[in-house]
C-alpha cells in the first residue's frame, strides 16, 4: 500500500520518515498526503507526526510578528496538526490550508481547522 523511506533534515540532525502511496485507499479516502506532507512535503507524501524535528533540523524559526503570510502553522496539542498561511488581514491570520488527514484539504480561519492545542507560526 506505501513505499516508505527516510530522509534527513537539512542539518541532518533527525531522520524523517516519507510514506508514499501506492494503492489500496477505499473509496473517498486520499492517503497521498497527510496536512505534515503537505505542508513540508510538497503534498508528495505522508509523514507522521515529526514536526517538531521538522521545524528544528530545516531551520524554521517562529515568527511573533504580524507578517504571517505562506508561513507554516502549527497546531500542538494532543494531536499535532500543520497547515500554511493563505492570508493576513490587519495583522491577524484570517486564512490557513491545511489537509485533513485522508480527508480533503480544508481553507478556513486558524479555529477552524478543528485541533486544539497552541498555534504557533514558522518560516
Amino acid at each position: 500500500m506505501f513505499d516508505v523511506w527516510t530522509v534527513k533534515t537539512n542539518d541532518e540532525s533527525a531522520t524523517i520518515t516519507l510514506w508514499k502511496y501506492k494503492s489500496g485507499a477505499g473509496a473517498g479516502s486520499d492517503y497521498t498526503y497527510n496536512c505534515h506532507g503537505y505542508t513540508f512535503g510538497n503534498s508528495q507524501y505522508w509523514i507522521n507526526g515529526q514536526v517538531g524535528d521538522i521545524l528544528k533540523g530545516d531551520g524554521y524559526k517562529e515568527i511573533t510578528g504580524a507578517d504571517k503570510t505562506g508561513a507554516k502553522v502549527a497546531y500542538w496539542g494532543s494531536d499535532i496538526h500543520s497547515a500554511t498561511v493563505g492570508k493576513v488581514v490587519g495583522g491577524s491570520v484570517t486564512e490557513v490550508t491545511g489537509k485533513l488527514g485522508a480527508g480533503g484539504m480544508l481553507t478556513s480561519t486558524p479555529a477552524e481547522q478543528g485541533y486544539n492545542g497552541t498555534i504557533k507560526y514558522y518560516e
